[in-house]
């Protein structure tokens, strides 16, 4: 009997962080959906408003615009932003130049593997949840 218990006990401890960064991720995830469709909504038109205004300048002669430039500049940056590299130290560890990975790799180390998974599923299934 003792046995069974401790089973139980050790799966609670396992399921319960799991559980519980579960939910928070999923509020969590339908939060950020709701914000983010502001936010691109916004950028979206303030885009728009700067690039129209840009045409108009250059139609009208005030500015002279390098599109090709523009374009690769644009370019550049995304890929840069995009572009992420990960190294393993002696110890095996995961290593990264890039923060965000950094900050998950130190969240892992603090809170541990299942609370961490239990977030991150709650998180998507709440950003992608219909309705």
């Amino acid at each position: 009997m003792f046995g069974k218990e401790s089973k139980l006990n050790e799966v609670v401890q396992v399921l319960a962080p799991f559980a519980f960064a579960g939910v928070c991720g999923y509020i969590s995830g339908y939060a950020l959906r709701k914000i983010l469709r502001i936010v691109f909504k916004v950028s979206a038109i303030t885009l728009g408003a700067f690039f129209l205004g840009l045409f108009y300048m250059q139609y009208m002669g005030y500015v002279t615009v390098d599109w090709n430039n523009m374009g690769s500049d644009i370019y550049d940056f995304a890929n840069n932003a995009v572009n992420i590299t990960f190294s393993v130290d002696s110890k095996g560890n995961l290593e990264s130049a890039d923060p965000i990975s950094k900050a998950v790799n130190s969240m892992v180390e603090k809170v541990g593997y299942s609370a961490v998974g239990g977030f991150g599923g709650g998180l998507i299934m709440g950003f992608l949840r219909t309705k």
